[in-house]
Parts: structure tokens; sequence; C-alpha cells
């Protein structure tokens, strides 16, 4: 279903279905994941049976054992082996310590413990293992022949806020070196100043200090670097390919970029911003252009332009508490994949996920792009008249408007915020001004006011002007209410239990509001269509929160509304949405109630039947429809707010429904819409987060949902 600048209704009306097409079947892109251990902490990558494929190693805080995943070749994975470490195995690394050509697993294990060897057999099982440095407490560790004696050493972060220098035999021991009170956390090593010697950069509590190597395994006094607020863990690459090694600096929040001058020192650094959460750098070229790229351990990767620069991040869904991943190409393609652990507390929800490379620096999976604070409304439209569908959010916390646009494939980047009124919780996109290009407007409750935003036509809108709505606005819909060809706005007000009706002028101005009294509080966005068949828009709208009923106000076709009817489904309601769902050309009801979809099926004189419910996830804020697998028939999915998930009901085309299939979303998700982003025949889902502020992109594949792994 396309969207484009109509000047008629554009809040969910009956809309028309393809014909049956030889697909029935709907999957949308929702990465693999394995079970691990209880809350894992680190991933790395290796081949350690000698069949040329990357296998896998988790750690598991809670359990002191360790997983391993065996590939088996395509990017799918043997079930997981266990190997018993020590107390709170944390940090893994996978390196062949005792030269016999077999990868080893290191593992720090926590207090007064040491750190854990398995020496690798080469068939992907390891021995039992060994506690080196006993009595010894070990944050992180990081490996490297620091000495030139072809032997593999270990800088460790030990309990001190020391760094800890051992020295490898090479046949898997150890002897202790000197140790660096630099009060540093996490190393990257690597030659920083062009001597042909490793350093060593270690996190320190206001950056980085860098301890530049003499050749023998020992290091000179810290060189200090200023990084952003807070750092936590730190990289190595060049990226702005002048030859010389830079760093990136992890924080909660950010990443700073700072640029080596090739004498261990580094420039002012360079804030890469906006995430809500961060995890530990991989530095990889990820899409084949030979610039490096840096991927986060919570799914955000930001592209590399080659200059120090990098693009907005796009954050990949794998769980909502993945904090660590490694890089490889696990299938064998030629591309990079990337491996995500994600900390759960349970059984169920710790969980190694994959993320297929699609070689161009994107991936298989849910996609999340950054928007402005608190994404609470979103609309689709095409607001730069390429033929793409791109994305509006109205941001309640930071009083503006966000514009996605879509630059193809179903790729999106942000264009910038625009300022609206305060606290808008509604959006809506039409055509006010009858100029051909996509308009958007806000309804801002925290100055009983819409704003309107006029497009340019190119992706960028004109200064808002404002227009009372006599109340507190909520939700907002557009539509020709009054027959006239011009698009009106029509707002839920849930202080006052009425609805707003702003008549258009056609040229992007309107009346003064037209109220109409609903119930006892009116909330969420109205829903609009022609229930009883007489020719006038009618409104549909969703009770306060102590009501919680659904109001049908039935349209005079003049703006006004003659009749009040109330129903009450079972369920506490959220949203709601008109559509025709068993085939009658009669507008029903999909209501997101709770964890459940009630269903209405219309009359068609605008009386209800009586709800038939379905199950969807926890707190379903709002629902959409479409037809999602290309049967005919019309399908639903809904947001679930507290579970963090997705729930899509594949329709019968009778108005009711089959099992409910459920996909991995973000927390606290607001809006759900769908639409074909790009252009291959199938409607995706898009779903606007606050937690963190993103607009989730989940593209339809149009394969089975049996075909989806979980293990």
């Amino acid at each position: 279903m396309s969207i484009r600048p109509l000047k008629g209704a554009v809040v969910l009306v009956m809309f028309a279905l393809a014909g049956t097409c030889a697909a029935q079947h709907s999957e949308f892109l929702d990465a693999p994941y394995y079970r691990t251990g209880i809350a894992p902490e680190d991933v790395a990558s290796g081949d350690l049976n000698g069949d040329g494929h990357p296998d896998l190693v988790t750690t598991s805080s809670f359990v002191a054992n360790i997983s391993v995943f065996l590939n088996n070749g395509d990017g799918t994975f043997q079930p997981r082996q266990i190997y018993l470490t020590d107390y709170q195995p944390y940090k893994v690394v996978l390196r062949d310590v005792n030269k016999d050509g077999n990868l080893d697993a290191l593992i720090t294990v926590g207090a007064n413990l040491g750190l854990d060897l398995l020496l690798g057999n080469g068939d992907g099982t390891f021995q039992p293992k060994v506690t080196l440095f006993p009595g010894q407490t070990i944050f992180r560790i990081s490996v490297a022949d620091l000495n030139s004696d072809g032997n593999l050493d270990i800088v460790a972060e030990i309990g001190t806020m020391q760094q800890a220098i051992y020295l490898g035999n090479g046949d898997g021991t150890f002897e202790s070196g000197p140790r660096y009170s630099v009060n540093g956390g996490d190393v990257a090593i690597a030659d920083y100043n062009h001597d042909g010697k490793l350093d060593i950069a270690t996190v320190t509590f206001t950056g980085v200090a860098v301890l530049l190597g003499n050749g023998n395994g020992t290091f000179q006094d810290g060189i200090d670097s200023k990084a952003g607020f807070l750092p936590l863990t730190v990289a190595a690459g060049d990226f702005n390919r002048d030859g010389i090694v830079d760093l990136a600096v992890g924080e909660y929040d950010d990443v700073a970029i700072l640029l080596g001058n090739g004498d261990g020192t580094f420039q002012s650094s360079r804030i890469l911003t906006g995430l809500a959460y961060g995890g530990r750098e991989v530095v990889a070229d990820l899409n084949h252009d030979h610039k490096l790229d840096i991927v986060l351990g919570g799914g955000a990767v930001f592209l590399g332009k080659g200059g120090g620069e990098f693009q907005p991040p796009v954050i990949y869904g794998a769980g909502m508490y993945a904090n660590a991943a490694a890089v490889d190409d696990l299938n064998g393609d030629g591309n990079a994949d990337i491996a995500i652990e994600d900390r759960g507390y349970d059984t169920v929800t710790s969980r190694l996920y994959i993320l297929f490379g699609n070689g161009n620096g994107t991936f298989k999976a849910r996609a999340d792009y950054q928007v402005a604070s608190q994404p609470y409304s979103a609309a689709l439209g095409d607001f730069n008249n390429d033929g793409k569908i791109d994305v509006v959010t109205g941001n309640v916390f930071s009083n503006n408007l966000s514009l996605l646009l879509n630059g193809g494939a179903g790729l999106f980047h942000s264009t910038g915020t625009y300022v609206v009124g305060h606290s808008p919780e509604g959006v809506a996109a039409a055509d006010f001004d009858n100029d051909g290009r996509l308009d958007a407007a806000t309804s801002n409750n925290g100055d009983q006011a819409v704003s309107i935003l006029l497009g340019e036509g190119d992706g960028t809108f004109k200064p808002k002007v404002d227009y009372s709505t006599g109340s507190y606005p909520d939700g907002l819909a557009a539509a020709d209410i009054d027959h006239d060809g011009k698009v009106d706005l029509i707002t839920t007000n849930n202080v006052t239990g009425s609805i707003s009706v702003l008549l258009g002028n056609g040229n992007g101005t309107f009346r003064s509001p037209l109220i109409a009294t609903a119930i006892s509080g009116a909330s969420g966005q109205p829903a609009i269509g022609d229930l009883n068949g007489d020719g006038n828009l009618d409104v549909v709208v969703v009770g306060g929160s102590v009501t919680r009923t659904i109001a049908i106000l039935l349209g005079n076709g003049d703006g006004t509304f003659a009749k009040l009817l109330e129903l009450t489904p079972p369920h506490t309601l959220e949203s709601i949405i008109l559509v025709d769902l068993n085939q009658d050309h009669k507008l029903d009801l999909a209501v997101a109630a709770s964890s459940h979809v009630d269903i209405l099926l219309g009359n068609g004189d605008g009386t209800f039947q009586p709800a038939t419910d379905y199950p969807a996830g926890e707190a379903a804020l709002s629902v959409t429809a479409a037809d999602f697998n290309r049967d005919g028939k019309v399908d639903l999915a809904l947001c679930n707010s507290e579970s963090s998930n997705l729930s899509v009901l594949l329709g019968n085309g009778d108005g009711t429904f089959g099992q409910t299939i459920h996909y991995d979303g973000s927390y606290d998700s607001h809006v759900i819409l769908s639409a074909d982003v790009n252009n291959d025949g199938y409607s995706d889902i898009l779903v606007s987060n606050s937690a963190p502020s993103t607009v989730s992109v989940l593209l339809n594949t149009g394969r089975s949902p049996a075909t989806r792994q979980g293990h």
C-alpha cells in the first residue's frame, strides 16, 4: 500500500487489497539467536576445529562456565558445548598461547581467582581449565607479543587499577612482568608512535593514557589524552587513513574518536553522540569500502567516511541488554557478520544473536534509527517526492518533529528536527495547502494548539504556524470531514473529553475549532471512516484513563456530529483502527487492549458486534493493519510496550485470526505503522520507541514464520 500526499482522509479507512498472490506467508527480519548460559558478558570468534569456519565462545557471569558454538559452515551453529570455569567468567580472548596451532581460551573470572586458561585441542574441544596468576583479581585482558620473542604476552587490568604485564613462555605459561599505575581500565594494543614497538592505550577516569613500549615488554610512563565523560572501553584503528593509529573510546551513551598524531598523543576528541547504550567497540570494514567502521556491543553500527568522520548510527535489534559483539564472516559469503550477546538474567532471555551482513554495511535484522526525545507519535508519507515512504515523529520531551528520509531499500537517514509546540502528543501528514507537497501537523498538549509545518517537497519544512484547539489535544488525524476537498484536522482532547475539528481553508490555514463532546476523556489517535454508509466520515475515539470506553461520533458531513454511541470492550483500551477485516465492505474495529487485540465487527450502520479477543504481548499500545502475506486478507500487527516485542496475527479473511507470532522489539514502544518501505511488494512494519528514542524498521521478507531460528 503506497502512501501519497492525498487531499482526503489519511487516517485508516477501508483500503483495497491486492489480488491474491502465490506467496501465503510472511516473515519479518528478526535476527536468529541461540541460548547461552545465564547473563552472557562477552563473545569471541575463532576457528576452534580447523574447518575454516569461525566458531563462537560466550562467557556467562551467573554460572561458572563458557559456551562454545561450533559453526556448521553456513552461519548456523551446533548445540552449545559447556566448559567449566571459575566463579564469574567475564572477558574471553581466543589466541594460540602455546604455539600448537590450536586456539586457546583466556577468561577473566572475578575477585582473587586469577585467570582461567583452557587449552584448545584443535577439534572444537578444550582441556580442563588451568588457573593462571592465582590470588590476583583481573578484570580485562589484551593479548599480543610485547617483547618480539614470538610468544604471546598478556596485558591485564588488575584490581588495584594497574596494568600488569605477563610475558609468555610460548607453552601456555607466563612470567610476571612490571606493573603500571595509570588508574587504567580497558586496553587497546597497537603501535601509536610508529617506532615498530607495540604500545598500550588504556582508558582512565578522564580519557586515555598511552604507555609507549620499549620493545622488551616494558613501557614508559603514560601520556594522557582527554576523551569525553567517563570512558569505559577503547579500540584502535586508522579511521582517517593517514597511516597513524587512532582510538575509539566508548562511554555510556556516546563514542569519542581520537585521531592520532603519530607520536603517542592524540587530537581533541570528536564525539559520536546520541546513543542510549553502548557496549565495547569492534573495529572492522563492514561494507568493503576500505574505510574502518565501528560496531558497538549494544548493536549500533557507525559506518566510516574515511576521514575520521562517521555516519549516524543504525542500531540493529539484538535483545534488550546487548553489550558485547564479535565481527567475522560467519556464513562464508565474504561479508562481515556480527555476533552479539544479550545479557538476559534467565535461560530464556540470555541469547547470542547472529546478524548476517548484506555487504553494504547493513544487516539482516530489525534496524533502529535515532530520533529526538520521546517519539510518542509517528506518521508516514513521501516528504521529498522521490516515491519512497518517509517517517516523521512527534517528540514529546524535545518539543520538535523528527524526519527520517528513506534512502531506498528501506534504509533511512535523519535530516534533523523542526520546532513545534510544547509536548507534541500526535502527528499527522497530508497536503494542507493543495500544492502537491506533503505537509505535517502536530497536536501539542502543553499549549493547547496544533502546529502546521508546510512541506517544501524536498524533505524540508517551513517554520511552524500554530492554531488553537480550544482544549488539551492528545491524538491527531487529518481527513476531509466536510466534503469540500480540503484537508481538516481532528484532535482528541483527554482533559475535556472532547474532540476538536479544525476545518481547513485549503491554503494551509485553519478555522477556529469546532468542539464535540465525546466521553469522559478522549485519548489516542482518532480513527476516521464512514461507519454507516451515508457518505459522511465518522470518528471513533478511545476514552480516557477513567472510562476506557469507545466513543462513536457519526458525522453530518459538515464538521459536526449528530449522534454519540459508546462501546465497552472487555479489556483496558489503548488505541483503535478502522479496517474491513471480514471482506463485507463494512468497517470493523481492531483495538489494542492490554495484552490482547479486541475485534469488533461492524454492522454497517454505525453499530458493532460484541468483541472477540486474541492474545498479544504485554501492554499492547498500538495496532496496524495490512496484508502482510499477500493472500488478500487483512492481517494485524501490534507493538507491546512492556514485553518489548511485536505481535503479528495473520487474518483468515472472515474477521478471525491465526496464532499470534512474536518478534523482538525495542522497549517502551508507542506507535506501530505499516507500509512497503523498500518497494518489494510486501508491507513492512515501523515502530516508534522511547527507550531509547528510535524508529524501528522491520522489513518483510515474505518467508514463512516457520523458518525463524531460536535455539
